[in-house]
């Protein structure tokens, strides 16, 4: 799974680089809950998530449809797990000196809508409308009075939103160059066939999420020309394959190539010359 990828990239600027917290982290879709456990202060529990728990039939397999339940099986994920097995402990999410977006599509309009740990919604419901995609999960989310899906295809990499601005931000990707630049045809013919169960402003988004996302890098490879960071995989990896093999390999690619970055390291130098250094490195 790619989401993998950002817990081994998170792991290296914690353990290895020494980075305990920062203003802003924000992300979308499979990211959102290795987030929120950084923002927690227990990201040294994910390798268990990652390991022993992602890689299970009950998050994802075609058991799941057969027992009526989505083939990507977030109920499991964030009521089972992330409630009880390894509970995320959100009153630190909540009162967290980092502020977490999460971007989230509103399923009747399209639109993007960004929930933060500021507000006072079910943290647990939030982060589940995030992650919500239409086609392995195919429920929709209510948080307040609307309802809401996987946040990824409006906004799948938040770069100038809320309290982003004016910072100096370290871009993760899960995906390499080659990700293509618009929904093919193939994807698009398997969208038509889940059309009727979907509300119109998912479908609408659903079809223009390889636009999105590529004129989101795009913008951001601009930004890393300049003081900003990109870390990003060489090698392409699967989204939905949870095999055990892969897990591991992501996880650790992460953190090779966050520790690899000539400029993640040189920005550290710079943080710990600022006069804010005890806030991030304590």
């Amino acid at each position: 799974m790619r989401a993998a990828y950002i817990e081994g990239a998170l792991r290296a600027l914690k353990f290895d680089l020494g980075i305990k917290r920062v203003d802003v982290v924000t992300g979308s879709s499979g990211s959102l809950a290795t987030l929120s456990y950084f923002i927690s202060g227990q990201l040294g529990e994910l390798p268990n998530i990652w390991t022993e728990y992602c890689t299970k039939p009950e998050f994802i397999s075609v058991g799941n449809v057969l027992k009526g339940k989505p083939y990507l099986n977030l109920d499991w994920l964030i009521d089972d797990v992330m409630k009880n097995d390894v509970p995320l402990d959100v009153d630190a999410v909540m009162s967290s000196p980092t502020t977490m977006i999460v971007p989230a599509t509103d399923a009747l309009s399209g639109k993007a809508k960004y929930f933060t740990n500021r507000q006072k919604h079910d943290w647990f419901e939030v982060l589940r409308a995030g992650k919500a995609f239409p086609v392995g999960y195919n429920r929709n989310v209510k948080v307040g009075r609307r309802i809401y899906t996987d946040g990824g295809m409006v906004d799948p990499l938040p770069v100038d939103v809320g309290e982003m601005e004016g910072t100096v931000r370290i871009f993760i990707l899960t995906k390499t160059t080659e990700y293509g630049q618009v929904t093919g045809t193939g994807a698009r013919l398997g969208y038509g066939l889940v059309r009727p169960m979907l509300k119109t402003g998912t479908y609408k988004a659903l079809l223009k999420k390889n636009e999105t996302y590529h004129k989101r890098v795009t913008q951001i490879e601009k930004m890393a020309k300049k003081e900003h960071v990109l870390v990003r995989p060489s090698v392409k990896m699967k989204r939905l394959d949870n095999t055990q093999a892969l897990v591991d390999k992501s996880m650790q690619m992460g953190r090779k190539d966050m520790l690899a970055s000539k400029k993640v390291r040189k920005l550290i130098k710079k943080m710990k010359r600022d006069e804010r250094a005890e806030f991030f490195f304590e």
